[in-house]
Formats: C-alpha cells, sequence, structure tokens
C-alpha cells in the first residue's frame, strides 16, 4: 500500500494503481478486475482497516484518472462502493467497544475524503449517481459518528482519559461531517 501511495504522490498513477491492486490480491488471495472488486466477507476476514485504506486509495487514484478518461469515474465509483460496503460489514460484525471506537478513530480520516472523492466525481459530470452515492457515504459517515459519540456519551463518566480524547475527536469529526452544504438533497 505504501508503495501505491508513492506512486501516485510521484504522479505515476498507473503504477499506484498496479501496487494497489498487488496488494488487494495479497489481503484477498484472488484476482479481481477494477469491475469487480473481491467479496466484502473475504476483505474483512483478511484485514479490514488495510482493506478500507485501500479502498479509499483506490477511488481517490481512478478519480485522478478519471481527468484522462471517463471509464476512470465508474472504477472510482466501485472502489468507493465496496468501501460503503466494507464499512457497513465490519460496523455489523465488531462486538467490542473498543474495536468500534479504533473502527471510528480510523474512518474519521478517510470518510470526509470519500464524500469530497465523490462529489468531485458528480461535479466532473459522472452524473446524478455519484451524487447519490456522496449522499449516502455522507449520511453512513454521520450515522456511524453519532452512534459511536451516543456509545460514548452513555458512558462518559466511566471512561479513561484516552478514551475521553476519542470523545472529543468524534464529536468534531461529527461536526465536519455537517460541513458539506453541496451535498444536501434536492
Amino acid at each position: 500500500t505504501s508503495l501505491g501511495s508513492s506512486y501516485v504522490k510521484s504522479g505515476d498513477l498507473q503504477r499506484g494503481l498496479h501496487s494497489y491492486a498487488q496488494a488487494m490480491q495479497h489481503i484477498s488471495g484472488e484476482r479481481y478486475t477494477w469491475d469487480s472488486l473481491p467479496p466484502v466477507r473475504k476483505m474483512y476476514q483478511d484485514g479490514y482497516l488495510t482493506a478500507l485504506y485501500l479502498l479509499g486509495s483506490i477511488g481517490r487514484t481512478h478519480l485522478l484518472l478519471s481527468e484522462r478518461d471517463p471509464i476512470h469515474r465508474r472504477h472510482s465509483g466501485i472502489a468507493y462502493d465496496s468501501l460503503a460496503a466494507l464499512l457497513n460489514y465490519v460496523r455489523a460484525n465488531l462486538v467490542s467497544d473498543e474495536a468500534k471506537i479504533q473502527l471510528a478513530e480510523e474512518a474519521r480520516q478517510w470518510l470526509p475524503d470519500a464524500v469530497a472523492d465523490l462529489s468531485a466525481l458528480y461535479f466532473a459530470g459522472g452524473g446524478d449517481a455519484f451524487k447519490e452515492r456522496a449522499l449516502q457515504m455522507a449520511e453512513q459517515g454521520k450515522t456511524f459518528l453519532l452512534m459511536e459519540r451516543s456509545r460514548l456519551n452513555s458512558a462518559s463518566d466511566l471512561l479513561p482519559p484516552h478514551l475521553l480524547r476519542m470523545q472529543f475527536e468524534l464529536s468534531a469529526v461529527h461536526r465536519r461531517a455537517l460541513q458539506f452544504p453541496e451535498l444536501k438533497p434536492m
């Protein structure tokens, strides 16, 4: 994943995608195409935090390539759809509160980027489907953060200091997630 990010940062987007493909194949243990990413259950079992980061990176790289070739818009949308599906699957299957808090901490890093990228795909002429995806991702992110925030608020008196900090950070993420006026439904 780091190699792919290095390629992308240096401007070599195709090599970055190739590196991401190798990383995804390593995680899932199977070959796939950009039109059909590995099943969510497989990505969950084999390292969901890495897969979430990787799907976001794949989506962003395809977005950057979509300026040259519109087919990458579709591939970017598929990556972000997989990211949303994996996030929902993970949320439904995590048992411990600590694991859910860790997921919320990780998600606060990339959910705003995913919403911004899907918005960019919409504004680049991707059609209303991308607007709907951006709205769904924003709502999923807000719902997830609100649920974790509520969970933390319910237990605030019992929380150790590091979890109180996480509670504060989740509140900040929630406020940032509400700052996407261009995504308000028509």
